[in-house]
C-alpha cells in the first residue's frame, strides 16, 4: 500500500504533483509504527511476548471447538464474550488490542487452557 502512495514514478503523490503544488510527506504515525516495529525486533523478550500472543490467538482461531469452549466458559463465568485478537506487526495498535482481549477474558482463558491440558493428558494416558 505504501508504494502506491509514495512510488517515485507512478505513486499518488507523484501524480498529484503534476496537477498542483504538493509537498509529499509520510504519515508521522505510520513512520512511528514502522520504527517501533523495527526496534522491537531487536528485543528478544518482546519478540517472545509477541510470539506468545500470536500462539494464543492461533490456538483458538484455528479450532472452532476450542473457540466455542472459550466462549462457553466466559458465559458460565458470566463474563461479557470477548474474542481474541491477532497481534499483527503491520497493524497499528493491534498489540494493544490483543493484550486487552486476553486481559478481559483472563479467568475464562486460564480455565479453558486448564481443561484443554487435562483433556490432552487423559488422551495421552489412554494411548499409553
Amino acid at each position: 500500500m505504501e508504494l502506491v502512495m509514495t512510488g517515485r514514478h507512478t505513486g499518488v503523490g507523484t501524480r498529484l504533483k503534476s496537477v498542483a503544488f504538493l509537498v509529499h510527506t509520510h504519515c508521522v504515525a505510520h513512520r512511528l509504527a514502522l520504527c517501533s516495529a523495527q526496534a522491537a525486533k531487536s528485543v528478544k523478550l518482546f519478540d517472545k511476548y509477541q510470539t506468545l500472543l500470536t500462539n494464543i490467538f492461533n490456538f483458538y482461531s484455528n479450532s472452532a471447538v476450542r473457540y466455542n469452549k472459550l466462549h462457553e466458559i466466559q458465559s458460565v463465568l458470566e463474563m461479557k464474550p470477548v474474542s481474541l485478537k491477532a497481534a499483527a506487526p503491520t497493524r497499528w495498535l493491534s498489540l494493544h488490542n490483543a493484550v486487552d482481549a486476553i486481559y478481559k477474558c483472563w479467568p475464562a482463558l486460564v480455565d479453558c487452557l486448564g481443561h484443554q491440558a487435562t483433556e490432552d493428558n487423559s488422551k495421552n494416558a489412554a494411548k499409553a
